[in-house]
């Protein structure tokens, strides 16, 4: 199984790719498996969001229990036991949480990476200095290609998302065309909006 892990958290964006396991990370991001995710929260505070992939076995609510009371334990006692969502058709199953509204996402990074384990879950990894330079590479692609304001990666790969960024303008499409080539993983990217969410992905 993989799985792609994402933190929301208003238009604050940390990123980290995975090895092996395909997993990442996102304040406001997460989303299906591959690379890099930008997502917007709609719920009151930051959301904690695993998404798996087509044809993976679905997860259970005794997976999703374990997590939270792991999270409980591990810096975050208000953790909400996350609600399960099975696969339909091509979409992947999800499981998804509502943090704190307080939550730092440190602290929501490091839980997730112990508590994966211990609900069953693969654990989320951090990204290679190769995943970096590749997403270093697409960032300034973007940047070059109209959307100036588009974040340059630290050195550990997290990106910090000002306001006015909009992955469905033609602008930010017509610059995420043009860079393709450059984003990590298999070089797709794709923009999904439903439930409430816009979320860009970089797989």
């Amino acid at each position: 199984m993989r799985l792609r892990w994402g933190v929301l958290v208003g238009l604050l964006t940390v990123l980290a790719l995975a090895g092996g396991g395909s997993a990442a990370w996102a304040t406001d991001g997460g989303s299906t498996s591959g690379g890099p995710t930008h997502t917007r929260s709609s719920g009151d505070g930051p959301t904690l969001v695993g998404v798996g992939e087509p044809g993976d076995t679905p997860f259970t609510q005794e997976q999703a229990e374990k997590f939270a009371k792991c999270m409980r334990a591990n810096g975050i006692p208000d953790f909400e036991t996350p609600k399960v969502t099975e696969p339909e058709g091509d979409k992947p199953g999800r499981i998804e949480s509502t943090l704190p509204r307080d939550v730092d996402p440190e602290t929501a990074r490091k839980a997730t990476e112990k508590c994966a384990e211990a609900g069953g879950l693969p654990k989320p990894v951090k990204p290679s200095a190769a995943d970096v330079k590749k997403l270093k590479q697409y960032a300034k692609c973007i940047q070059e290609n109209g959307i100036e304001n588009f974040p340059t990666p630290e050195a550990d790969g997290r990106l910090e998302f000002p306001e006015g960024i909009d992955p469905d303008s033609e602008e930010f499409q017509a610059a995420e065309k043009a860079c393709q080539k450059y984003a990590p993983r298999h070089g797709k990217k794709t923009v999904h909006k439903g439930d409430g969410e816009k979320a860009l992905h970089v797989a």
